[in-house]
């Protein structure tokens, strides 16, 4: 396989970046002194950042892409759910259960990218 640099960087750093949020909620937490919250949110990164590195598609590329999605997409989920939780719930966020209906937009990636696989883009780059 080809080094493929620049899409290792994105998958990488970009599922990080999705997930450094999670990172600030918990320092606000430690700092609110909500220590089992933030240890919380602390663990729900340290898992994501695990199943970004294990489950990264050149480690697995026959697996389409929306299979590797599965893992971090529910980790977010769980990320979210626990934010809200964390805060006091929906209504003490101020916040209506459809507001949430823009987490959908986060799915683009399964509809654009679900089909390919890590090697399918070694197929096009050895062919050229």
């Amino acid at each position: 396989m080809s080094e493929r640099k620049g899409e290792k960087i994105g998958w990488t750093f970009g599922w990080i970046g999705g997930f450094l949020w999670v990172i600030a909620l918990s320092i606000v937490f430690f700092y609110q002194k909500k220590i089992h919250e933030g240890a919380i949110g602390l663990g729900i990164f340290i898992l994501a950042l695990s199943i970004i590195i294990v489950f990264a598609p050149w480690k697995m590329p026959l697996t389409k892409y929306w299979k590797l999605f599965l893992l971090p997409y529910f980790v977010m989920l769980f990320a979210i759910v626990w934010a809200v939780w964390a805060s006091g719930g929906l209504k003490q966020l101020g916040v209506k259960w459809w507001n949430f209906l823009w987490v959908s937009l986060l799915f683009i990636p399964v509809l654009t990218q679900g089909k390919k696989r890590w090697i399918d883009g070694e197929t096009k780059k050895n062919d050229v």
